[in-house]
């Protein structure tokens, strides 16, 4: 009998704290006693298949990702799986998954995307490649491997070769072997090959220098 008049209580809690937690987000989870009461409410809150299919991403299961894209057509959406792959790999957020599967999860959305060649995909070439980590640069190999392209893309050399300690920045040598212009540079960012020379990195400047950057001043993106 107790058991059962503790239902009530139950699903009142659930009923506040459901709409509670939406509402008010990372507010209420804030604390000890916060984070407790969200990851009681998660667990009791069944997960749509979007959320199933990010969490198959966060842990790389190719297996599960692969039967809920069967069981669930229309709520997979490769382009956003994929984004969202990426960014946890920028934040290195999964250490202890292998590289490999992170790769088999990626060429599996890759995949499915199709057309890769897009205004969107240049934008988040340069958003992964101004991480300058690891997990970044595997997913901008995929991206390259299955057609994107880095023509229009615009990159902050400080920020995409700081953690490289070789006269050659690795991620730099990769974005001009797929198409990008060393002339163009954002607005707000120094043009590369002044950026390169003011850090003595000979071997980016040949780099770019090879690729056609220009002595004078280079073309801004509007």
């Amino acid at each position: 009998m107790r058991t059962l008049r503790a239902w009530p209580c139950v699903l009142v809690a659930f009923s506040i704290g459901v709409p509670a937690l939406a509402f008010a987000g990372d507010n209420v989870c804030g604390g000890p006693l916060g984070a407790a009461f969200c990851g009681v409410i998660r667990a009791i809150t069944p997960k749509s298949p979007e959320e199933k299919m990010e969490s198959a991403v966060d842990e790389a299961d190719l297996g599960a990702l692969k039967r809920l894209k069967a069981s669930h057509p229309a709520d997979f959406h490769a382009e956003r799986l994929f984004n969202h792959a990426a960014y946890d790999s920028i934040g290195e957020e999964f250490p202890s998954i292998p590289l490999q599967r992170w790769r088999d999860i990626l060429d599996f959305l890759g995949d499915s995307i199709g057309n890769l060649d897009t205004p969107a995909i240049s934008m988040e070439i340069g958003q992964l490649a101004d991480t300058g980590r690891p997990r970044a640069r595997l997913a901008l190999e995929v991206l390259f491997s299955h057609g994107a392209s880095a023509r229009a893309t615009t990159i902050n050399y400080g920020l995409a070769c700081r953690d490289n300690a070789q006269d050659r920045c690795d991620v730099l040598a990769l974005l001009l072997e797929h198409g990008l212009d060393p002339n163009l540079h954002a607005p707000e960012e120094a043009p590369l090959l002044r950026s390169a020379l003011q850090r003595n990195r000979h071997g980016d400047v040949e780099m770019l220098v090879a690729h056609g950057a220009a002595a004078g001043k280079p073309p801004q993106v509007p």
